[in-house]
């Protein structure tokens, strides 16, 4: 359950980057941080990055690695993620919620 519910999560943010709903990397997600409807952070985000994204009043859902991500999305370690489409944020929100209890119950 929890690969599938992962995976359909990282389909999402694949449609949203193809689509234009989704920002990936730290001066793409800065650019449009007043769009941003969530923000996704790596576990591993460094706290330089950490301060960065403090100082423009910017709170993440820390979710996987930054190597896990860019794997995902076939690119180089990807640490901030931003999602701007409003109906893919709300749907993704709910998904990482699920997630999130899921691992939960299996800690």
């Amino acid at each position: 359950m929890l690969e599938t519910l992962r995976e359909v999560i990282v389909q999402h943010i694949r449609l949203g980057l193809k689509y234009k709903g989704v920002v990936a990397g730290r001066e793409a997600v800065f650019k449009s941080r007043n769009k941003i409807r969530l923000l996704i952070i790596s576990e591993d985000l460094s706290e330089k990055s950490l301060k960065e994204l403090e100082k423009h009043r910017l709170k993440g859902v820390p979710l996987f690695t930054k190597e896990f991500w860019g794997s995902a999305l076939n690119r180089k370690p990807v640490g901030i993620i931003g999602v701007v489409d409003p109906g893919l944020a709300n749907k993704l929100e709910n998904l990482i919620k699920k997630y999130v209890a899921l691992v939960g119950r299996c800690e």
